[in-house]
């Protein structure tokens, strides 16, 4: 009878822990998100293109808010997604946005510096373009005029084989080259979008 009453107790103790843990990587998201004033999305082919990459790539690791949630890696997404929605105003413009942007913009740009988005296999429409920054052409302002709509294509696509899929391929460093190739075909015959997988993994 202890002895169950201790394991009881263990595993009452490890889901408390457990959830403190989530609830402390959601409490550095919010705070850190929100704590930014400058996103390190430059503009493609500008005058001073090349400067400003090496300028951005140091704040990557530099700005401890930025780095931190970088640091989160997978952990932080569904905090980064659950924001993505969030209107308010940020205060930060960056060259291929015609707006301020907003806290779920901020939060969007984190999440994709931690895995490239697939956005055709998300959002089911087309976009062919990439003139300006990491965000096809357009990407600003669908996150401008459809942010909920968009967050909840974002769930749907983390939650779905394919969302698991893709964070797999790029997150797993256990995985070998031959294995990366297999995780890309399985892909490819789950998503409307195969050019997509190669253009982002060259497999």
């Amino acid at each position: 009878m202890i002895n169950m009453f201790n394991r009881t107790l263990l595993l009452i103790l490890l889901i408390l822990s457990s959830a403190a843990g989530f609830g402390q990587v959601r409490e550095i998201v919010e705070r850190d998100v929100r704590h930014l004033k400058y996103l390190p999305y430059g503009q493609f082919g500008a005058p001073e293109w090349k400067k400003e990459e090496r300028i951005n790539a140091r704040f990557r690791k530099e700005n401890q808010a930025y780095h931190e949630v970088l640091a989160l890696d997978t952990l932080a997404i569904p905090y980064l997604v659950d924001m993505v929605s969030d209107s308010t105003e940020a205060n930060i413009r960056i060259p291929c946005a015609a707006y301020n942007l907003k806290v779920g913009d901020v939060a969007f740009a984190l999440l994709n510096d931690i895995i490239v988005i697939p956005w055709r296999t998300v959002t089911g429409e087309q976009w062919n373009s990439y003139s300006c920054d990491a965000l096809p052409d357009g990407g600003w302002g669908y996150l401008h005029y459809d942010r909920v709509k968009f967050q909840g294509q974002l769930r749907l696509f983390f939650a779905s084989q394919q969302g698991r899929l893709w964070v797999q391929m790029f997150k797993d460093s256990t995985l070998n080259k031959q294995a990366k190739a297999q995780l890309a075909k399985k892909f490819q015959r789950l998503t409307l979008a195969p050019s997509e997988v190669i253009a982002t993994t060259g497999e």
